[in-house]
């Protein structure tokens, strides 16, 4: 730091045009500001490393959690993936169940009106029988026969 007389000398003029004064020479301004800051950068000088130390370290732990954020990522991608591919099978799988059940239904419910079908058709050809008999009776009798209503 400067003194108060260095300071102050500062101040002092180095000469007013006119007559000749004292000779002077004239304050080296840059100079002694730089000596007055000097101090200060050097109390700076400390804290500029430490503050650099921290980006490195920062950036390496950023590069860190990338990379373990890029493997992680990958992990996920490859579970999904494979899970994916097992719900898929399940999905197909309950589908197929689903349309085995739904055929066997449709092939039980095929049955039970084919037999509906045959005990209609073993109910009534009895009596197309006997209708068709009679039938062939009278006309080997030679008789007359009705009209087609009457044989319904």
């Amino acid at each position: 730091m400067l003194s108060i007389r260095e300071l102050l000398s500062r101040f002092r003029p180095a000469g007013a045009p006119g007559a000749a004064g004292r000779a002077a020479v004239p304050a080296d301004r840059q100079a002694e500001h730089s000596a007055e800051l000097a101090a200060i950068f050097d109390l700076l000088a400390a804290t500029h490393a430490e503050a650099a130390r921290i980006r490195t370290a920062a950036a390496v732990a950023a590069e860190q959690r990338r990379r373990e954020a890029n493997d992680e990522a990958q992990r996920i991608v490859a579970a999904a993936t494979a899970r994916a591919d097992a719900e898929r099978a399940a999905a197909f799988a309950a589908a197929r169940a689903d349309a085995e059940t739904a055929g066997g239904a449709l092939v039980e419910q095929a049955g039970r009106d084919a037999d509906d079908i045959r005990q209609r058709v073993d109910r009534r050809l009895g009596e197309y029988v006997a209708r068709l008999v009679d039938v062939a009776r009278r006309e080997a009798a030679g008789q007359q026969i009705g009209t087609a209503d009457e044989h319904r």
